[in-house]
């Protein structure tokens, strides 16, 4: 597992495991297509860098899942092959 510490600014694929600490509010974007669709911005943080944080973007089903109440802060969550 990558701590978040351990991230650097070049693009790769990461597993890592992180506290969700904070979930801005749940938006909706429009798609070239016209398409409306759910966006949610989630800010993760782990023990190897207390002051710190990175954020993961939520689109569509997973983006429901804070308004379902399946995501909320506190949560761990374990990313597996996340991309930047």
């Amino acid at each position: 597992m990558t701590r978040l510490a351990e991230l650097t600014p070049s693009p790769g694929r990461v597993d890592l495991v992180a506290l969700v600490r904070f979930i801005l509010p749940q938006g909706k974007v429009t798609c070239r297509n016209g398409a409306m669709i759910s966006l949610c911005l989630v800010k993760l943080a782990d023990e190897s860098d207390p002051s710190g944080s990175v954020s993961l973007k939520l689109w569509r089903q997973r983006a429901e899942w804070v308004e379902q109440g399946k995501l909320q802060v506190g949560d761990v969550l374990l990313l597996i092959d996340a991309g930047w």
